[in-house]
């Protein structure tokens, strides 16, 4: 009974390195939950964004409360582990040189993981924009490839929480926040807008935040309507 409990103590710490964790910001408390509770990181993570990786891990990407993109990984979506950024400060885009990066999405397209990504000053709505960044692991490290598009080129106010999808062999970005909801068709690669693609609006100026989810034949659209960013009040 001895070496059965070594080595159940032994896989438990294996599957725990598999997040390959470095030093947790002081705020997160330890892990151990089997169930989870709110908040499930008691960390701000505004706007996280999740995939299952092929390591069978799973890992969430937020808003930069912490710099550079912070990245969380997890078995269970119960426990959390922080394992690092997706940039540092000498690999963080530039396009938005005093922007903050908000609202990543994260996707896995032709065996990279694909970081979209909004970066910002807060107010300027007309020079924001969304930009992509690659890896060959979840976990980073993520190079920049640069913008997709400005709010100034694209001609759409506040262009940012970008969405990622594919439909038919095609590869669609829906973006936008509280001044309407657009798409675009994507590159082969999805790094860049198709050319020759034309944005399409497809829903009013009450929404941000958009998912979109595809059942039985019906897309379904969700998205964050009211204040994005006013602590309990926000809705």
């Amino acid at each position: 009974m001895k070496m059965i409990h070594i080595i159940q103590q032994a896989l438990a710490l294996l599957l725990l390195l598999g997040c390959k964790a470095i030093e947790t910001p002081p705020e997160i408390p330890s892990a151990g939950n089997d169930t989870y509770k709110n908040p499930v990181i008691n960390y701000s993570l505004p706007d996280p964004t999740v995939i299952k990786a092929n390591d069978g891990f799973f890992y969430l990407y937020a808003t930069e409360d912490i710099r550079n993109t912070p990245i969380y990984c997890s078995q269970d979506l119960v426990n959390w582990k922080f394992v690092g950024t997706a940039f540092t400060d000498a690999t963080r885009p530039t396009f938005e040189p005093k922007g903050g990066l908000w609202a990543p999405d994260i996707n896995y397209i032709n065996g990279k993981y694909v970081l979209y990504y909004s970066m910002s000053v807060w107010g300027e709505e007309w020079t924001c924009g969304i930009g992509v960044a690659t890896s060959d692991k979840p976990e980073g490290p993520f190079t920049d490839h640069g913008k997709l598009f400005r709010s100034n080129e694209i001609d759409v106010q506040n262009s940012i929480d970008p969405f990622y999808i594919e439909e038919n062999a095609k590869k669609y970005l829906f973006w936008g926040s509280f001044r309407g909801i657009y798409a675009i068709e994507l590159s082969d690669d999805g790094l860049s807008v198709r050319p020759g693609a034309e944005k399409q609006r497809i829903a009013g100026t009450a929404y941000e935040g958009t998912y979109i989810h595809k059942r039985n034949g019906f897309y379904y659209l969700f998205a964050s309507v009211g204040s994005c960013c006013e602590g309990l009040n926000s809705t």
